[in-house]
């Protein structure tokens, strides 16, 4: 596969395409699972999690040591699920988390494990897990309830030779021999799954600890009593539809990298609309839609986010590991690194090329062009802060010129619709964005120049970009 081909956008994958896309993926996942292991036994990260939580975290890994001596082929499945990176992968994320999504996360992260011993197939003949009331365990896409067991409980799961008791509260059930069967004290339901996309739907986001909202999206929103949402179902299901009629290259990429879809539960108003992904693999999350087009633009923009993590070598860009926040964003209230610019550019300009396929079949409402329109103008904004003081090398050059290219094809496409008032609104819009993320600054930004907003001289200046690097 040649990577420069299949940077921006998707190319079809034959099957040993698809084998080098797989190998990638868990080539990652070994990777960064060594390292949140190792971060995992931190003191640092032990005194954030809590001496109950990092007891359980210290159980989960004696458990990985009892696989890799006696069940190797086990232990390799177990780190090769995404549910295990995901996981593993959130409750190592320095951010704040409230209590109850620590308790979630841990409780998931054991899941994948006691739902072994559910079934007979335990490695120690004794290990103890507390897990909240429910738990997902996602190697077999069934949610684990104890019933009985109140909310907020903790449920206190005990093996030995071949038996299961379980406690809650001042609550102790008798041994249950193992495997469990129907009827049982523990109840297992299957997830809701897209037949589409072959993945499971997940619609509450509490147990895997990520919000639809921020604090700021919050104080803004507006009431929507007309708001009437698809179920993720139908809305997963639709956008399959939509993304395999116009860009089906996309299908050829996702069954290895979209192995979810959550429910973000946002607020019910269509003014809050999120989408969100955590590395090569991981599961989507996503605010409900009333437009499955909408799905079909998220799922595009995180499978984007997914290729470029994969694929990319970040040596080709100079301040790629650099973290100071020098840059107004167009995409984000806040300051970014100039990484955070080219995440936004490589996912828009796809977005934006979804919209166009669609328009030219079918013309779409007016609002969806005012979408393309901001996320055209923003793409704009970001690559010509990017050209001024990204520092290129040489063999990040081809790349950047795939942005430029496909920049100037799609300023040819999208500036002759825009009308007065709309050129005035947008720029009206920007110029208060930009002040907004300065004002949040604490220091002066980079980007600040109009310059920045001279929309068709940036157009100019990336045909030339692309014509000098030999791209047409």
């Amino acid at each position: 596969m040649n990577d420069i081909d299949a940077y921006l956008y998707p190319v079809a994958l034959d099957a040993s395409m698809q084998s080098q896309v797989g190998e990638r993926i868990r080539t990652f996942r070994a990777t960064t699972m060594d390292s949140l292991l190792g971060q995992l036994q931190t003191p640092e990260t032990s005194a954030r999690l809590g001496a109950e939580r990092a007891s359980c975290v210290q159980g989960f890994i004696n458990e990985l040591l009892e696989l890799a001596q006696h069940a190797p082929e086990q232990l390799t499945e177990l780190m090769s699920h995404w549910g295990s990176f995901a996981l593993l992968n959130a409750i190592s994320a320095p951010a704040t988390r409230v209590e109850t999504q620590l308790d979630n996360l841990l409780g998931n992260l054991q899941a994948l494990l006691i739902g072994r011993y559910l079934r007979g197939q335990g490695i120690s003949p004794q290990v103890r897990f507390t897990t909240p009331p429910r738990a997902y365990d996602l190697r077999r896409n069934v949610l684990l309830e104890v019933p009985g067991a109140a909310a907020g409980q903790k449920v206190e799961w005990s093996f030995s030779q071949g038996s299961l008791a379980l406690r809650h509260g001042d609550t102790t059930l008798p041994a249950t021999a193992l495997p469990l069967g129907a009827g049982g004290p523990v109840s297992e339901r299957p997830l809701t799954w897209s037949k589409s996309w072959n993945i499971p739907l997940i619609d509450e986001n509490a147990l895997l600890g990520i919000t639809g909202t921020t604090p700021q999206e919050l104080q803004k929103e507006v009431a929507d009593p007309d708001f009437r949402p698809l179920s993720l179902h139908d809305s997963a299901e639709a956008a399959y539809t939509i993304v395999r009629d116009l860009w089906p290259e996309m299908l050829d990429w996702s069954p290895q990298l979209f192995t979810a879809l959550v429910d973000m539960n946002g607020p019910p108003t269509r003014h809050v609309h999120r989408s969100a992904s955590y590395g090569p693999g991981s599961p989507i999350f996503v605010t409900r839609v009333d437009d499955a087009f909408k799905h079909a633009e998220d799922i595009v923009h995180e499978l984007q986010h997914q290729r470029m993590s994969l694929i990319m070598d970040t040596s080709a860009f100079g301040t790629w590991d650099d973290p100071r926040q020098i840059a107004a964003s167009p995409y984000r209230s806040d300051p970014r690194p100039l990484r955070g610019l080219h995440l936004g550019i490589h996912a828009f300009l796809a977005v934006n090329r979804l919209r166009l396929r669609q328009h030219a079949r079918a013309g779409f409402p007016a609002d969806r062009f005012r979408y393309m329109l901001n996320a055209h103008r923003t793409n704009l904004f970001s690559f010509r802060t990017l050209l001024h003081h990204e520092d290129i090398r040489e063999h990040g050059r081809p790349m950047f010129a795939e942005y430029a290219r496909e920049l100037v094809a799609q300023h040819e496409l999208i500036e002759p619709m825009v009308t007065r008032e709309q050129n005035e609104s947008f720029d009206h819009h920007m110029r208060e964005h930009i002040a907004a993320v300065a004002g949040r600054a604490s220091e002066k930004l980079i980007n600040m120049s109009p310059e920045y907003m001279d929309w068709n001289e940036t157009a100019r200046l990336a045909a030339r970009y692309a014509e000098k690097e030999g791209v047409s």
